[in-house]
Order: C-alpha cells, then sequence, then structure tokens
C-alpha cells in the first residue's frame, strides 16, 4: 500500500498529454485523411506520374520487305500538359529502326499525337507473345519520365469477321506478336 504522503508527493498532471499534443492528436486524422486525397488526386491528374495511353482510335499496322510498322496515336489523360521526346525500344527478335514522330511535342490535356514504330524481325519465334509495353519518353520540369504503355491488340486472323463481346477482345493478339506472324508468314 502506499502512504498519505506518497500520495500527496505524485504529480497529478503525470501521464497527461500537453495541450499542443491534445490538439495534434484530434487534428491527426483528418490530416491523414487529407495527404491520402491529395496523394490520389496527385496520382490521378499526372503530376506525379504521367497518364499517357495509347487512344482508342488510330492505331494501324503493315508489314514491308524487312520491317514491320505499327502506327498509333498517344494521348494525355492528365490534367497537365506533358513533352513527349520519344518512344519505343528493342526488344527479343525485334530491332527498332526508327520512330516516326513530331519530337518534341507538348500534349495538353485529352491532346494525341501519332507514332510509327518501324522494327527489323530478326528472330520471328523470340518475339514474345504476353504483352509487351512501348515505352513513352515524357519530359517534365523535374526531369524524364518513362511510362511502360500497354498498346492495344490487334484482331487475330483467325477471328470471326462479325463478332461482339464485352471487355478484352478475345481474338486479341498482342501487337508485336501479330506482326511478327505477320511478316514471318509471308517472307
Amino acid at each position: 500500500m502506499v502512504s498519505d504522503e506518497v500520495w500527496s508527493g505524485l504529480d497529478p498532471n503525470a501521464g497527461r498529454l500537453s495541450r499542443r499534443a491534445e490538439r495534434w492528436f484530434t487534428l491527426a486524422p483528418a490530416l491523414s485523411l487529407a495527404l491520402i486525397i491529395a496523394a490520389m488526386l496527385g496520382w490521378g491528374s499526372g503530376i506525379v506520374r504521367p497518364r499517357v495511353e495509347w487512344s482508342n482510335t488510330g492505331h494501324s499496322w503493315s508489314y514491308g520487305h524487312e520491317l514491320v510498322q505499327h502506327s498509333v496515336s498517344v494521348v494525355n489523360r492528365g490534367w497537365f500538359p506533358v513533352t513527349v521526346t520519344g518512344a519505343g525500344r528493342h526488344g527479343p527478335g525485334l530491332t527498332l529502326v526508327e520512330v516516326r514522330g513530331d519530337f518534341p511535342t507538348t500534349l495538353h490535356r485529352g491532346n494525341s499525337m501519332e507514332l510509327m514504330l518501324v522494327y527489323r524481325v530478326t528472330n520471328c519465334s523470340s518475339v514474345p507473345a504476353e504483352p509487351w509495353p512501348v515505352p513513352v519518353r515524357v519530359e517534365r520540369l523535374w526531369g524524364t519520365h518513362t511510362s511502360y504503355v500497354p498498346a492495344p491488340t490487334i484482331p487475330s486472323p483467325s477471328a470471326p469477321a462479325h463478332r461482339t463481346y464485352s471487355g478484352p477482345d478475345p481474338y486479341g493478339v498482342e501487337w508485336q506478336r501479330a506482326l511478327a506472324d505477320g511478316y514471318c508468314a509471308v517472307r
């Protein structure tokens, strides 16, 4: 048991939060929520990571003597302008020969630009069949950022002429595989 003398010597405010700490703990949940919302808006707006995508319209492809070409339309889905400085890369069985486009191009919200990716197929069997996103290089105030943009699929030659579906095209073939297959079939 504790004597009355000991009890009287104890500080009654011991363990109590200061007014400043009480205010902080009262405001902390609201501040946390505000920071989470600001981060989500920043991410979705394109200020943190550029939001460039392939447009749903305006893509085509062709096969040449030694080259395959894929034409796509890049659109800025963010709220802030971005400057596209380049696109494309080499990959298994594909050598990037040329990227045709008006570089650099500043895209404001909702604006798009046309790109033509020209590849040489070096090994038909090694071209990947899984998704192979195309890098799009974007210059911003604080430096260059590379966004890996999934390209639209190309309908398979075996797809029915008239088909209806919802969601991803069940007859879609990844763009690079479809181009390589088309090139290698005529070669």
